[in-house]
């Protein structure tokens, strides 16, 4: 297995407009902080920051590790694994995102492991997203104008950071203003897909295997 850590803070990778990074077989992106191996400080942005390009991961590949603490306002460097901005888009067929978190009272701290902004794309077709910790969407977050499309794979065990006394209703997936539209394949164990509001409880919830149509989700 290589294993690829940055020796300062930052992302490991960032994406531009125009490139595409591929994870295959027995590689790890692995982060800065606590849960990294060996531990480190804390860091200040995800693993990866698809920033107009295209990320595609593979089986085998693994982004781990890593815990963004950020005070900042700029939701464009959010998110614990993999952060997608603005014209970007992630596919991921297989792999793993885990033991990743955001600590922080501001939108950049959504998404332990996923966190998807503006026009970003996320397309989960295969691989296993859990483990991960985020103030909002400790699996996946979408915020406004972003998009998650969920064909395959499985989401769990993920948590949220939220504040007391607010349903816990965001802990594997959340999405606030944004779209997510789910295939038959897809599992997600204990998540929800919040459609207004972020933390508030309204939205669709499924203990199982998910199946969609329109703007009904159904277990």
């Amino acid at each position: 297995m290589r294993n690829i850590q940055r020796s300062d803070n930052g992302a490991l990778f960032a994406i531009p407009s125009g490139v595409t990074l591929v994870l295959g077989n027995n590689v790890t992106l692995m982060g800065r902080g606590p849960n990294a191996t060996p531990a480190t400080e804390n860091n200040n942005g995800p693993v990866v920051l698809v920033d107009g390009g295209i990320l595609r991961m593979n089986a085998g590949s693994r982004i781990t590790g890593n815990t963004s603490i950020s005070t900042s306002t700029n939701i464009a460097g959010g998110g614990g694994g993999v952060g997608v901005n603005s014209g970007g888009r992630f596919v991921m067929t297989g792999g793993e995102i885990s033991g990743n978190a955001t600590t922080a009272s501001v939108v950049a701290a959504f998404g332990g492991g996923v966190f998807i902004n503006g026009n970003g794309i996320f397309d989960m077709l295969g691989g296993t997203i859990s483990g991960n910790e985020g103030l909002q969407g400790g699996g996946v977050a979408v915020n406004t104008g972003g998009t998650f499309r969920f064909a395959g794979g499985i989401i769990y065990g993920n948590s949220a950071n939220l504040p007391p006394g607010t349903p816990a209703t965001s802990a594997n997936t959340s999405r606030t203003g944004a779209s997510a539209a789910l295939g038959n394949f897809g599992t997600a164990q204990r998540g929800t897909f919040s459609n207004t509001g972020g933390i508030l409880p309204e939205g669709w919830t499924s203990t199982g295997n998910l199946s969609s149509t329109a703007t009904t989700i159904t277990p």
